[in-house]
């Protein structure tokens, strides 16, 4: 069976709800205040320009009223200046900063700047690689709940990247995240009991999976799927699922399907294979993104 090994991507980050009040005059109000050395008016000016909640935008600016209220000590301003150089909003991209401001943000607590970092770090931007510390802030933000570090993590302990292979810890991050809708999760957490890796083999569990996966359109989860149905195996074996499953994973262009799909057509009659054509189209204009 086939694992995907592929890393979730930067996380946006969102404004805390803040006092002070929107309206035509809350901009002056914010500059005053934020002039007069308030941190929160700091923070909420920079969200208002960035976000052009009161009639402006203003990256550049939003960005300096970002890093005042950071070096103040306000965490959050300290994440969405992070983001801002990361993304090169309102100044050039400066990967060097970025993962500065993060790790600020990220030892004050903040989540998506945890996850953040340990992108940085997973990837070599703006610090040297360090699989170690990766591994760590991918924990501290997959324990507070967040999906994609969930995800990440469990490649790390999938892959021994940090530390050493872990295939039960890997399964248990990689449930957490499917468990919230990754469909990349359920697919090789899927492979983990299709083979069992890091837990008894459980092929029910593993046609469980790989179909709420396939079912979200996750290509190689269709194609697994309709290996099981052509192998009988952790479900019955039916040529006509096996047909159906690989004419989908044909349409998203994953290797091989279009010819199993081909083969397993030859066990079909002709009206057999029509209709299950016409389902499967169903299916992909329903849940497939158009071309």
């Amino acid at each position: 069976m086939r694992r995907i090994l592929t890393l979730a991507v930067i996380c946006a980050l969102v404004a805390p709800t803040l006092g002070f009040a929107a309206g035509s005059s809350a901009l002056a109000n914010l500059r005053a205040n934020a002039k007069a050395g308030n941190v929160q008016a700091m923070f909420e000016l920079g969200d208002s320009l960035d976000e052009g909640k009161d009639g402006e935008t203003n990256d550049p600016e939003a960005l300096s009223w970002f890093e005042k209220a950071a070096a103040k000590g306000n965490i959050d301003a300290a994440a969405r200046a992070a983001y801002m150089y990361d993304e090169g909003e309102g100044t050039k991209i400066d990967d060097i900063k970025a993962a500065q401001l993060y790790l600020k943000a990220a030892n004050g607590g903040n989540l998506s700047s945890q996850y953040n970092l340990a992108l940085m770090y997973d990837n070599g931007e703006g610090v040297k690689t360090d699989d170690e510390r990766a591994r760590f802030w991918y924990k501290s933000a997959a324990d507070k709940g967040h999906i994609n570090a969930q995800y990440n993590l469990a490649l790390m302990y999938d892959n021994g990247e940090g530390g050493p292979v872990d295939d039960r810890t890997a399964a248990k991050y990689y449930g957490l995240a499917a468990d919230q809708g990754h469909s990349g999760a359920m697919y090789n957490l899927a492979i983990m009991n299709d083979e069992g890796e890091g837990m008894p083999e459980n092929n029910n569990e593993a046609v469980r999976l790989y179909t709420m996966a396939a079912q979200t359109g996750h290509g190689n989860s269709m194609y697994n799927m309709a290996v099981m149905y052509r192998d009988a195996d952790g479900v019955t074996a039916d040529a006509g699922k096996s047909y159906y499953w690989y004419a989908l994973a044909a349409k998203l262009d994953v290797e091989k399907a279009a010819e199993q799909r081909d083969r397993a057509a030859l066990r079909l009659s002709a009206a057999q294979k029509a209709k299950l054509d016409i389902d499967a189209n169903k299916f992909a204009t329903a849940y497939f993104p158009a071309n």
